[in-house]
């Protein structure tokens, strides 16, 4: 085995070169391995100041949406009271001309319920000082074939009747 050539030489050959001291034979049975640099500061400085760049865009998303939500569904709730308001004074006249059709006349009018009845009073209707109710009744017209339509001949038995319920957002 000690006659193997090699490149360099029969084994007996390489082991007998000269040394250059105890820092060779150090280099030679050390294996080789990466050593870091020791600049990990600047380094993490740039993570933290991309961490909290991409939380603040994120967190500024998540608020924005979260107020957009918020509006959203305050002026859902607005919407419900509103209809509410409008279907009450539908329901309103319907007692109204249950008591009396005479009672139901031609104009802009608001509701008041006194003694048990509902009655006309001066429009708008203010209600709980937001929302303000307008009930605006029409004469009916009917054409040739006896639909209704927006002029022809009057119909003295019918009223058109709108119930408009207005606020303004805070």
């Amino acid at each position: 085995n000690d006659k193997a050539v090699g490149k360099y030489g029969t084994r007996n050959e390489i082991a007998s070169l000269p040394s250059h001291g105890p820092l060779e034979e150090k280099r030679r049975r050390t294996p080789l391995r990466f050593v870091r640099a020791r600049n990990d500061r600047g380094f993490s400085v740039v993570e933290v100041l991309l961490a909290v760049t991409i939380f603040a865009i994120f967190s500024t998303g998540a608020f924005y949406l979260s107020l957009d939500t918020i509006g959203r569904d305050m002026k859902i709730d607005l919407d419900n009271q509103a209809l509410l308001y409008a279907e009450e004074g539908l329901e309103a006249v319907r007692n109204m001309r249950d008591r009396s059709y005479l009672s139901i006349t031609n104009g802009d009018h608001g509701l008041a319920f006194i003694d048990d009845a509902w009655s006309f009073i001066q429009a708008p209707e203010d209600i709980d000082g937001f929302f303000y109710r307008t009930i605006i009744v029409e004469d009916v017209y009917r054409d040739v074939l006896g639909d209704i339509a927006d002029s022809g001949t009057y119909d003295p038995e019918i009223k058109k009747v709108t119930s408009l319920v207005e606020w303004t957002l805070r």
